[in-house]
């Protein structure tokens, strides 16, 4: 299951991600849901890369919309999310099919794209979650919405839209380069920087796109 989080976090982000994913879901049968165009080249990358139909592990991917937002645009294997109990309980009482599945597990297979979005920096250890999931060796990593700081790191606290549950939850920007260190055997294809979080923030929100060197 997704390491490092903290029991009494559990129902706040069970709550907030199946809200959030149902929300996207019906973004997406209205067809009006888009992928973050530095996921797209991500996963465009790893399919001409690769040569063949992408695997790809989507951790703390909740209802999966970024399947949904690229299942028509690239070509895609197997989708495999690893989650929390309730949300793949939820997740696996409302899909049919085997694409995408639901786990609390890591796979023991190679993945050719480990998608990491928005969920590093409200986990406790994301360092050790990142060297453990890059221990897989994945072909490609694209994260998307984390925050980074350049020489340090923060914990804070974020304000949920009301129309999200209005909570807050601690998280953190983190510290770039610890982060970046653990990718020495991958090249950086994409650095996306969307801005930072708010104003007087010196963190900013990136997109980044990985490719291990052969």
């Amino acid at each position: 299951m997704l390491r490092g989080v903290k029991p009494r976090l559990l129902p706040r982000l069970m709550r907030l991600t199946l809200r959030s994913s149902a929300l996207a879901a019906k973004a997406e049968q209205r067809n009006s849901s888009e992928p973050p165009l530095a996921v797209l080249a991500g996963f465009l990358m790893a399919q001409d890369y690769c040569s063949t139909p992408l695997d790809v592990l989507d951790y703390g991917g909740g209802m999966a919309p970024h399947y949904w937002q690229l299942r028509k645009l690239t070509r895609i294997k197997s989708w495999h999310v690893v989650e929390l109990p309730d949300v793949v309980d939820y997740a696996v009482a409302n899909f049919t099919g085997t694409v995408p599945s639901f786990s609390t597990k890591i796979p023991a297979d190679i993945p050719s794209v480990l998608l990491l979005s928005g969920v590093l920096q409200y986990l406790p250890e994301p360092t050790e979650t990142v060297r453990s999931l890059l221990g897989l060796q994945p072909a490609f990593v694209v994260h998307d919405r984390l925050p980074l700081m350049r020489e340090r790191e923060r914990i804070m606290v974020q304000k949920i839209p009301k129309h999200l549950g209005g909570q807050e939850l601690p998280w953190r920007a983190l510290n770039d380069q610890i982060l970046s260190a653990l990718f020495a055997d991958y090249e950086l294809l994409i650095d996306h920087d969307y801005g930072t979080p708010g104003p007087g923030s010196d963190a900013s929100y990136r997109a980044r796109v990985y490719r291990r060197r052969s």
